[in-house]
């Protein structure tokens, strides 16, 4: 599990405890997490009764006779698992993997019993072996990938229209002050204007007649400030649309 690429504790567990319909109590080896909430369950308890007895026998027929009922433990095995109702207990492929570590504990089983992996499939049960199991798990670690790069590119999406959303209230905001701060400084001047012409005249006028003043009388000073509203977003940057499509394909293959 590991040597694919899946980590324990997040991609599957161990001895993980799961109920069926009727509420059974069941422990397969190992639950294995698929994207979307979905499991695949493998048993690793294997027979190897028969299968020792023949590798220590020398005489063929009687090494026949043992991986004969070899098979037929196997197939029993794969009865049982069928008869644990595995597949009522979680949501996923509608089968158990049942593993067998030594290639030759299923090869030589199909060897007497060609027809023994139609038998178990039937029985919703997929031999596998090291190397089938490393295939097996290699691809649900690539769907892993495949899933988590949807996962990042919709939180990505998310995350920047959330930002552009922000960036467009916040220039409104600017836009609206720069037309509240233009509207100021033009009654600013407005005022200014009023002053010069009718107080600092007046004043003048009386300064000119004899009364005296304690500073210099100044006109006061217009201000020619403007206040420049923002540019729009498009001005900025080349804003190209999301593709939202090529994220639910990448959703798509994932699944």
């Amino acid at each position: 599990l590991e040597t694919s690429g899946l980590r324990a504790g997040y991609h599957y567990e161990v001895q993980h405890t799961v109920h069926d319909d009727s509420g059974n109590r069941l422990i397969p080896d190992f639950v294995v997490r698929l994207p979307g909430k979905d499991y695949l369950l493998v048993d690793a308890k294997f027979p190897m009764a028969a299968y020792s007895r023949a590798e220590e026998m020398e005489d063929p027929a009687a090494r026949n006779r043992e991986l004969a009922l070899h098979a037929q433990e196997v197939l029993k095995h794969a009865k049982s698992l069928k008869d644990k109702h595995y597949t009522s207990a979680v949501n996923g492929p509608q089968f158990v993997a049942m593993y067998l570590p030594i290639e030759s504990l299923w090869s030589e089983a199909l060897r007497v019993d060609p027809l023994l992996m139609k038998k178990c499939m039937e029985l919703n049960v997929i031999p596998i072996t090291n190397t089938t199991a490393f295939a097996l798990l290699k691809v649900t670690e690539t769907v892993w990938q495949e899933s988590t790069l949807s996962d990042n590119a919709r939180a990505i999406s998310s995350a920047a229209t959330t930002f552009l959303d922000r960036l467009a209230k916040m220039a409104e905001r600017l836009e609206r002050t720069s037309r509240q701060l233009n509207t100021a400084a033009g009654s600013y001047n407005d005022f200014v204007s009023y002053f010069n012409n009718s107080f600092m005249r007046d004043a003048k006028r009386l300064h000119e007649q004899g009364v005296a003043v304690n500073q210099e009388l100044e006109a006061a000073a217009e201000t020619d400030a403007e206040f420049h509203r923002p540019k729009h977003l498009e001005d900025v940057i080349d804003v190209e649309p999301i593709d939202e499509l090529a994220i639910a394909e990448s959703d798509s293959a994932a699944d």
